[in-house]
């Protein structure tokens, strides 16, 4: 009612996602099949640790009949050891929805928590945006590169963190444009870096953090073996090329 007689433009930024919102409540999802971590374990050996952390949540929260929330983690490594693949795939694994921000890309904090629509260029911002399209409350959401999102003027992108990061404060996250209190506090966070320097303390305080080396010879190869039959079974290409990477592709990819 209050956005009926407001312009075609403020109405083409919260419409959709209003639209999306009318029926608010979402499902908090259990994950009641930890089958298929077993394969992850496999296909990213350099992140055993990481997954050390996610079974026994599976366990728990069955036992408990709870949905599954983890603690936000942050992965920290060099680049090219499969950190963003990595997150896909445990997020298939999972069956839980996947939403990935690339942090390089904005410069503020709006980007995360929505602008007020008295600016030109403001907008809902990427979390409400998650949440209307999530089909549940508990989804992964993907903080790409957290080390390179960039400062504008006094504004930090990562500030609305800060509160969204604690279950305590997340439960009452208010989007500027929606200018709509919605229950955050279920969100899966997931973030990478290259480096921890560039982070804040407060941010990195909220994080399980996870700082893993670069990669042997021996997963870096099993890596890529895996990424190649993925890529064979998700594009019906198996029919027309070899099962395995020759040995002297797989050295020039390594």
């Amino acid at each position: 009612n209050e956005i009926k007689n407001r312009g075609t433009d403020y109405k083409s930024k919260i419409g959709p996602t209003l639209k999306k919102l009318w029926d608010s409540n979402r499902e908090l999802v259990q994950v009641t099949d930890s089958s298929g971590m077993d394969s992850l374990y496999t296909k990213f050996p350099n992140f055993k640790e990481v997954l050390d952390i996610y079974r026994p949540q599976i366990i728990k929260c069955q036992k408990l009949s709870r949905p599954f929330v983890v603690k936000p983690v942050l992965l920290l490594g060099p680049p090219g050891i499969g950190k963003t693949y990595f997150v896909s795939e445990l997020a298939k694994a999972l069956s839980l929805p996947f939403f990935r921000l690339s942090m390089n890309n904005i410069s503020g904090n709006f980007a995360l928590a929505g602008g007020n629509l008295q600016w030109g260029d403001a907008d809902v911002g990427f979390v409400a945006k998650s949440l209307a399209d999530s089909p549940c409350a508990n989804p992964i959401i993907l903080l790409d590169e957290m080390d390179k999102a960039g400062l504008t003027g006094n504004q930090n992108p990562t500030t609305p963190l800060l509160s969204l990061l604690e279950s305590h404060s997340a439960k009452h996250f208010k989007d500027e444009a929606l200018e709509l209190v919605l229950d955050a506090s279920h969100i899966n966070w997931i973030a990478t870096a290259n480096y921890m320097e560039d982070i804040s303390e407060p941010i990195i305080s909220r994080f399980h953090v996870f700082e893993l080396g670069e990669l042997k010879h021996e997963d870096t190869l099993q890596i890529l073996n895996n990424v190649y039959k993925n890529l064979l079974f998700e594009n019906g290409y198996e029919t027309v090329l070899n099962p395995q990477l020759d040995n002297s592709v797989l050295d020039k990819l390594s």
